[in-house]
C-alpha cells in the first residue's frame, strides 16, 4: 500500500479517550484532561497532596521534518516552582517511551514519528509536514512511505 500524504485530526475528546486508555495509573495525578487551543495544548487535572490541588500545564507544539516538538511553557499554580520540577517532568515523560527524547538545550520533548509508528507498522519513512493545535483539535499531516503488512 502506498500513501503519499495524509492528515490525522485528533479532537479534544479523542485525546482524552487516549489518556483514559493509555496513561499509566497514578495515584498523585487525577482527572487528567487535555484541551487544544491555538498552537497550544493545555493539560489540567488535580495533584493529590494533603488537599487536591488543581493544576494546568501549557504546552507549545511545533515540528521539524521528522519530529513533533513539545515545549512545556507553564504550570499553574506552580509557576514559581516550575524550574525545580520542569526537568524532572520532562525526563519522566521521555523515559516512558523510546520514541521521545528530552532536548535539554531547548527545554523540549522531541517525538520521533517514525519510531512511534514502528511498533504498529512494518516500515515508516515519514516527514512531518504540519502539526497544528487549534480550538478543539490537533492536526498532524505526514508525508512519505508506510509499509503495512
Amino acid at each position: 500500500m502506498d500513501i503519499n500524504e495524509f492528515s490525522i485530526v485528533f479532537h479534544d475528546e479523542d485525546l482524552n479517550r487516549l489518556i483514559d486508555r493509555f496513561a499509566p495509573p497514578n495515584n498523585k495525578i487525577r482527572n487528567l484532561r487535555v484541551e487544544c487551543q491555538d498552537e497550544k495544548i493545555l493539560f489540567s487535572g488535580r495533584i493529590a497532596q494533603l488537599l487536591n490541588i488543581p493544576f494546568q500545564a501549557t504546552l507549545d507544539i511545533s515540528h521539524t521534518e521528522n519530529e513533533i516538538v513539545v515545549r512545556l511553557e507553564r504550570i499553574q499554580p506552580m509557576s514559581g516552582m516550575m524550574g525545580q520540577f520542569k526537568e524532572k517532568i520532562l525526563n519522566m515523560l521521555a523515559e516512558r517511551a523510546d520514541f521521545i527524547r528530552h532536548d535539554k538545550l531547548n527545554d523540549a520533548l522531541r517525538i520521533d514519528v517514525n519510531k512511534a509508528l514502528a511498533k504498529h507498522i512494518t516500515s515508516a519513512k515519514l516527514l512531518v509536514k504540519d502539526c497544528t493545535a487549534s480550538t478543539d483539535n490537533l492536526a498532524l499531516t505526514l508525508q512519505g512511505e508506510l509499509l503495512i503488512v
